[in-house]
């Protein structure tokens, strides 16, 4: 491998790395502005959707509707999930942006600390990759 090769390997972990870092900084970000500045109002799950699957079962997301402080009635697709469809008509607390209500989730905390360590684990596999790929083309692995 050339170094020119080398250098563009480690550019491309770092930067894949630094790429889900940035991602996961700004999700906390939103994150931590919903729970501060988010208003707490009561609603009632609308209905449920399947969204995927994890560790092979179902996942649902809840749609929740609620009335905002301004009287806009507003429907969405919430970020919770569950292996349970939703149970329609449950009355619910949410949280949602003043000014931008379709960033809603179900309680009245919002949880962060996963999304802090889905960033912290976009660094350390980005700069252990390109520690790694220096290490060996180095000659030492």
């Amino acid at each position: 491998m050339t170094a020119g090769e080398i250098a563009g390997e480690v550019i491309a972990l770092l930067g894949g790395g630094g790429l889900g870092a940035l991602t996961g900084v700004l999700l906390v970000r939103d994150r931590l502005r919903l729970g501060h500045e988010g208003v707490v109002v009561h609603g009632f799950i609308a209905g449920s959707r399947e969204t995927g699957r994890a560790q092979g079962d179902q996942l649902y997301a809840p749609e929740v509707r609620f009335t905002t402080r301004e009287g806009r009635d507003v429907t969405h697709l919430t970020m919770d999930r569950s292996h349970r469809p939703w149970q329609a008509g449950r009355p619910v607390v949410v949280r949602y942006r003043p000014d931008k209500p379709e960033d809603v989730v179900i309680g009245d905390h919002v949880p962060v600390a996963g999304w802090f360590l889905i960033t912290c684990l976009f660094v350390v596999i980005g700069v252990a990759g390109a520690s790694g790929l220096v290490w060996t083309l180095a000659g030492h692995g």
